[in-house]
């Protein structure tokens, strides 16, 4: 199916063709109209551009693909390690994946973390190219009024807010920031403290619950559940400071999004996040895992207004420079104009 977007009026016309899915194979969606719709269009296409690894629609484009001679970029977006479902990713790899790949004209990486994943599955270094997610900055323009999110959920002007925003599953850290923020809670500040978990249940909530009730702080956590683009930014507003702590994360927008509402951020070292936040002095670094250690890094920023603004200060500007969508969009276009000619 064939439908028009008016979303970018001043672009070049949109079209997007949907493609119903049959089965699903635990998330595996299989869509065998979408090799029909894909042919349909390949004569008029100069490159295909695939996002993820393991997915039919990427078997689909391939076939096309490689019955057309047209070029095709792989976007892996942090999907290449075999964390879970291992068995069925490696089932995967070995039938089409490690072809997918090899095929490629170009691999697109967020960060290098990303690039020694391709090199692992044993690509060609010259096809890899960094090119690391950006952000709408003309969003961040503006910063929304400060309040309205503490207002919704309770929160007392005063009181440190110290903001998760993500799904809530058992890989992104929240173990680790929860019995961090009890460490905090045990310690003596000048101002109280609150910890809001925002996003999605992706199967850990149960267990963060358990967990938060275990540890005594129930009381000052908040579970809020999957928040609109605009609660997001009233949450993003009225932080303190935002702490993503995940180990796995290829990239971790929500770190971005935070510097460019000139917010503070702490993520775990060893991660590709963790090289951005260095580089750009917007936020700390720390040892995963390492309970002390955060409980120190997020009572000293947010108990320092004056380090706190200064990290904000230096995020904002360094994602307005680096990471708004027109810079990024021009790496791309590089990359496309680089794989036709070849």
């Amino acid at each position: 199916m064939y439908r028009s977007s008016s979303k970018f009026p001043d672009e070049k016309e949109l079209r997007i063709y949907e493609s119903k899915c049959t089965i699903d194979f635990g998330g595996f969606y299989y869509s065998p109209s979408i090799i029909r719709s894909i042919g349909e269009v390949a004569h008029g296409l100069d490159v295909l551009h695939l996002h993820n690894l393991r997915t039919y629609q990427n078997i689909a484009a391939y076939r096309v693909a490689s019955a057309t001679n047209l070029p095709y970029v792989i976007q892996a977006h942090g999907s290449i390690p075999r964390v879970e479902k291992t068995y069925a990713k490696w089932l995967f790899d070995r039938i089409y994946g490690s072809r997918l790949l090899s095929d490629a004209s170009a691999l697109v990486a967020l960060s290098q973390v990303e690039v020694q994943q391709y090199l692992d599955m044993g690509v060609d270094s010259k096809k890899i190219v960094i090119i690391p997610n950006g952000i709408d900055t003309e969003e961040y323009m503006t910063e929304p009024a400060g309040g309205r999110f503490r207002a919704q959920f309770g929160i007392a002007e005063g009181v440190r807010m110290i903001l998760y925003l993500g799904r809530i599953h058992k890989t992104k850290g929240i173990d680790f920031l929860m019995r961090a923020f009890a460490r905090i809670c045990l310690g003596r500040l000048d101002h109280p403290v609150v910890l809001v978990v925002a996003g999605p249940d992706d199967g850990y909530l149960v267990e963060a619950r358990r967990l938060a009730n275990s540890l005594r702080v129930s009381k000052a956590l908040i579970f809020t559940g999957l928040l609109t683009e605009e609660q997001k930014r009233w949450a993003l507003a009225d932080a303190d400071i935002v702490v993503y702590p995940s180990l796995h994360e290829p990239f971790g927008i929500v770190t971005i999004e935070a510097a460019a509402a000139s917010k503070p951020v702490i993520v775990s070292k060893d991660t590709p996040m963790a090289t951005t936040v260095e580089e750009g002095q917007f936020g700390i670094t720390v040892e995963y895992g390492n309970v002390n250690e955060l409980a120190e890094r997020i009572a000293m920023v947010v108990g320092d207004v004056g380090i706190a603004n200064m990290l904000g200060s230096n995020g904002r500007k360094f994602v307005f420079a680096n990471f708004a969508w027109a810079k990024i969009a021009e790496a791309f276009e590089r990359t496309y104009e680089m794989v036709t000619r070849n």
